[in-house]
Order: structure tokens, then C-alpha cells, then sequence
């Protein structure tokens, strides 16, 4: 697993003088053992690093990117998901607020932020504002887990351990773990988070 290479680069940190470490981690991460990104954040604080954990919500660049393929291709959304909702949040979003912890290493030396976008959407809401952007009809289709795995690997040719990891990930948006919505990024950095219209508008050819 890839963690473990991250395991021997904190351990060089150490004899480092590091002034922060701000870790790219997960929303709810804190609760939930299961992701490698917990294990991660526990052995950069066991290693007595400063740190500032970075905690996002779902990128938008995962609709714009790895998804893309069903929405350019048959006008679907295709995540197992179910009902469920997400808060999500642009990658340069989660650039500006990391770049702002580590401007002021000594104001958040062992601190932890949970940044999400301004609302939290379910998967319709999402087809129906690239229904809107893009001017056809994209519907969202909620494949079971098991279609969605199958599909990813043996039709779209995705390594196996990434696709296992995703599937954690959807699982646990059905329990309801990434609705969450904080004020932690205004705190950080005195702006309000993109909408997901905005990012959609700004990136209209990755969906045509």
C-alpha cells in the first residue's frame, strides 16, 4: 500500500526542522479508522511533527475528472452513491486554505480543519446543474456497489486498489459521513467557497 512509503518519509521528517506539516487528509477521518489517512495523521503526531491536518470534502474535480467519462459519454452519472449527499469542494479551494496554514506555522501548529463547500448536494442536484450548464439531459444513475466496482475495473480498465478504495469511500457517503458542512475554510481565509455551478460553468469542456 502506498501509505506505508508515506510511513518512512515521516519518519526522515523527524530529523528535520520542520516547522509544519499540513496533510492532505478526509472529512471525518478522525472517526473513522478504516481509511489510510487516519493511520496517516496518527503517525505524523506520534513522529512529534507540527502539523495542521487538512480535512476536505469530496473534490469537484472528482466529477470533472475520473467521472467525466460517463457524463461526456452517455449523459449519466454513474456513482453508488444513492441518495445520499455530499459537500463538495474545489481543489484550488483546498490549495488556498493549506497555503494559509502554512504561512502561519506557529498559529496553527497542531491544528486540524474539516473544509467543505457552502451546500451539500445529492447526486441529482448535481446532474441537474450540469443538466444546466452543459444544455442536454444528464440523469443520475445509482449502480449497487458491486455494479459500480465490476464496471470500473473490468469495463473501464481502473486498478483494483484504487477502485476497493472508492468504494469505501461511497459506502461510507451512503452512511451519511460527507454531508457535513463547516465554516472552517471562510476562517481560514476570509472567502466563501466555490459553488458547484461555478465550478461546473468554469469547467464546461470536461463534461462535453
Amino acid at each position: 500500500m502506498i501509505y506505508t512509503h508515506l510511513f518512512k518519509f515521516i519518519q526522515a521528517m523527524k530529523d528535520k526542522d520542520i516547522r509544519l506539516v499540513s496533510f492532505l487528509s478526509l472529512m471525518g477521518v478522525e472517526k473513522n479508522p478504516f481509511p489510510p489517512h487516519h493511520k496517516i495523521e496518527k503517525q505524523i503526531e506520534e513522529a512529534g511533527i507540527p502539523y495542521a491536518h487538512v480535512r476536505p470534502g469530496f473534490f469537484m474535480q472528482n466529477i470533472s475528472g475520473i467521472h467525466s467519462v460517463e457524463i461526456r459519454d452517455r449523459d449519466e452519472i454513474f456513482i453508488p452513491a444513492g441518495k445520499s449527499k455530499t459537500s463538495f469542494i474545489d481543489t484550488a479551494d483546498i490549495g488556498l486554505a493549506a497555503a494559509t496554514l502554512l504561512h502561519n506555522p506557529i498559529k496553527f501548529k497542531h491544528t486540524a480543519h474539516t473544509i467543505t463547500g457552502k451546500e451539500a448536494l445529492n447526486y441529482s442536484q448535481i446532474a441537474a446543474i450540469l443538466s444546466e450548464v452543459t444544455g442536454r439531459t444528464i440523469t443520475y444513475v445509482s449502480p449497487s456497489l458491486f455494479h459500480y466496482r465490476h464496471y470500473y475495473i473490468k469495463r473501464r480498465g481502473l486498478p483494483k486498489d484504487y477502485v476497493n478504495v472508492t468504494v469505501a469511500l461511497y459506502l461510507m457517503t451512503r452512511l451519511g459521513t460527507a454531508k457535513a458542512v463547516t465554516n472552517d475554510f471562510y476562517h481560514l481565509t476570509k472567502k466563501y467557497p466555490r459553488t458547484f455551478k461555478e465550478f461546473a460553468i468554469e469547467n464546461i469542456n470536461c463534461f462535453r
